[in-house]
């Protein structure tokens, strides 16, 4: 996620997308508060962006896992 959060500083929307998507899939196996807290950062860091078309597909992604 820290990788994600950092392509999304550069601009880099959608393989930041990929990339937080892959990490939340990794988070949602495990039962670290942590990781979970990160995913959650992530989330809130994409806030402005709700309407792309990355951030909708991460959305989705991400719903489909629980």
């Amino acid at each position: 996620m820290v990788l994600a959060t950092a392509r999304l500083g550069l601009g880099e929307l959608e393989q930041a997308c990929q990339l937080g998507a892959e990490a939340a899939q990794g988070a949602a196996e495990m039962r670290s508060v942590r990781a979970h807290e990160y995913v959650r950062e992530f989330e809130r860091r994409l806030e402005p962006y709700r309407d792309a078309a990355p951030v909708r597909g991460y959305r989705d992604r991400v719903a489909a896992l629980g």
